[in-house]
């Protein structure tokens, strides 16, 4: 271990020790079925049995594994199941064993549930602007035990902004992803600035076998109402737009919070009109890939996306690139266009392995001991552009960012991004971000 890893490890030793918290080290993790099982390779699966799971119901599992009984064993498949129940995010930790029953094979999942709701703040400082955007996060997760997702988050700032949803994979017996968003952008004092309140309501069929390869349509439909006061000095805005879009993608990443391996396609279109004003009618289609490839210790991640747009497009329509989500270390909006551009490169490395607590909570008797630390650092780099239209494409600037961050894995946040990006001329921006870039 490191010198710097010891003094971390100690710094938390020392705060969780005040706390009453027992500390115990583990691997990143913990794999007992990481060796092949030649023995059983072949044998028919006579039980599959699920431990610890006192929110989840069991049907969750059986939907997600290639393991099921009467179905023969293999090494390969039981390793592709813990991937595939890792990336539902439910677990702290997870294991699964294969051991010999009655002529053939006993399937064990022994599961550790993640809290089932999560409150975190949001933080951007721009030390060249002086601004600070700030809010906060919730999320309950697993409801009903069925892996339905809700959704709130909330941030002022530039903008107030306030957004609810809710996701659910599965429409009764049929893998059919339902999901509905609400989006509210609150007036400020000012309120000379153009609102959007946006409906969405989209639903995603699979195609194939969705335990091999998560390939789906997704079609959705959604009414905006977009408004801005005749104060600004931009004119005044009252426009009611319904949108009907379509977006087809490949997912064969091995997991989707923490990736080490794979790739993300996704193509969709999007048609917009107006109703109240003219001036409002297009189609925009928009591209996104994205890669993982492992290195060594390192992982690199990678993603470019691009998105046009043709038809009459009014100006608070136009795209941006700039800040947290497309060139990190820019300010918002640095450059703004009816298309956009923009590519991100990652080095990701280990810091911290894995720190397991046991956390003694008031009025509950036993220790909740599914609390775990995990740090991981990247590097990184983003550049973007924006166009008006494909006569300007020859004189587009692309503008870039740079810098580093840690990436902090906890039960309840599952991935906490804190960055440090810097834009060409040295000025820093601070970021606080639950969830991946890439």
């Amino acid at each position: 271990m490191r010198k710097t890893e010891r003094q971390l490890l100690f710094t938390i030793c020392v705060v969780c020790a005040a706390l009453g918290v027992g500390v115990r080290r583990v691997s990143a993790m913990e794999r007992l079925h990481y060796q092949d099982y030649p023995a059983l390779d072949g044998l028919v699966v006579r039980q599959v049995l699920v431990l610890g799971n006192t929110n989840t119901r069991e049907i969750v599992f059986r939907r997600e594994m290639r393991l099921t009984e009467g179905v023969p064993f293999s090494s390969e498949a039981l390793w592709r199941d813990w991937e595939r129940l890792v990336d539902l995010g439910l677990f702290a930790h997870l294991e699964v064993d294969a051991v010999p029953s009655e002529g053939g094979v006993l399937v064990v999942v022994s599961a550790y549930e993640r809290p089932r709701w999560l409150a975190a703040p949001i933080l951007d400082y721009d030390f060249d602007t002086k601004e600070v955007r700030y809010g906060y996060a919730v999320r309950v997760r697993n409801a009903q035990g069925l892996n339905r997702t809700i959704r709130h988050r909330a941030t002022a700032g530039d903008k107030n902004r306030a957004t609810f949803t809710y996701s659910t994979p599965w429409l009764g017996d049929r893998r059919q992803e339902l999901a509905v968003g609400l989006n509210l952008e609150l007036p400020r004092r000012e309120e000379t600035d153009l609102l959007s309140n946006r409906l969405l309501v989209g639903s995603t069929w699979y195609v194939g076998d969705y335990r091999e390869l998560r390939q789906g349509i997704t079609g959705y439909t959604g009414l905006e109402r977009l408004t801005r006061s005749e104060r600004s000095e931009d004119g005044s805005v009252n426009q009611l737009s319904p949108v009907l879009g379509a977006r087809w993608s490949r997912d064969s990443r091995n997991v989707r919070i923490d990736p080490s391996r794979g790739s993300l396609l996704q193509f969709g279109t999007e048609y917009d009109v107006g109703l109240l004003e003219d001036g409002l009618q297009y189609v925009r289609t928009s591209a996104d890939a994205r890669a993982f490839r492992r290195i060594g210790v390192f992982v690199l991640a990678g993603r470019m996306s691009a998105v046009g747009t043709k038809g009459h497009i009014p100006e608070y329509r136009q795209l941006s690139v700039g800040g947290n989500g497309t060139i990190r270390g820019r300010e918002s909006e640095v450059d703004q266009g009816n298309s956009i551009a923009f590519a991100s490169a990652e080095l990701r490395f280990p810091i911290l392995p894995q720190v397991r607590f046991s956390i003694p909570v008031p009025g509950v008797l036993r220790r909740i001991s599914n609390v775990d630390l995990r740090v991981d650092g990247a590097v990184f780099v983003d550049t973007g552009t924006a166009w008006e239209d494909r006569h300007d494409i020859g004189a587009t600037r692309f503008h870039t960012g740079a810098g580093f961050g840690l990436r902090i894995f906890l039960p309840v946040l599952e991935l906490a991004r804190f960055e440090l990006a810097f834009d060409p001329d040295g000025n820093p921006t601070v970021y606080f971000r639950e969830g991946n870039q890439i």
